[in-house]
């Protein structure tokens, strides 16, 4: 049956059909509240461990699908938009990893540190 056959014969009142209403939007606010807390926690975990900069990019992006926009998610993590956008290159990614694997400066012949990008 139809909800207007179902008000017709008097089996819904106004009174039901805004306790249904009002159960329906209390159990949507309990989904919501749920889920910004689990965000908030995330947030603040995220925040405490000074997580790099591709975590963070990551949590923006977790943020963005449950429904935020860039410059909210990107204020919450302490992330410049414009950083969230621009993704390092391939290239960049090799290069700090080869850094990272080499942590000391370059010898000259004499056994010296040389001085890198002078």
């Amino acid at each position: 049956m139809r909800w207007v056959e179902k008000h017709r014969a008097g089996e819904i009142t106004e009174q039901t059909d805004q306790a249904e209403r009002l159960r329906e939007a209390e159990a949507k606010v309990a989904r919501l509240e749920r889920k910004i807390g689990q965000l908030v926690m995330e947030v603040d975990l995220l925040k405490k461990r000074g997580v790099n900069t591709a975590a963070r990019r990551d949590t923006v992006d977790r943020l963005r699908s449950a429904g935020w926009g860039v410059e909210e998610a990107c204020s919450a993590m302490r992330l410049a938009r414009s950083t969230y956008h621009k993704r390092p290159s391939a290239e960049h990614r090799e290069l700090k990893t080869w850094r990272c694997a080499t942590r000391s400066k370059p010898s000259s012949p004499t056994g010296r540190p040389m001085a890198i990008g002078g």
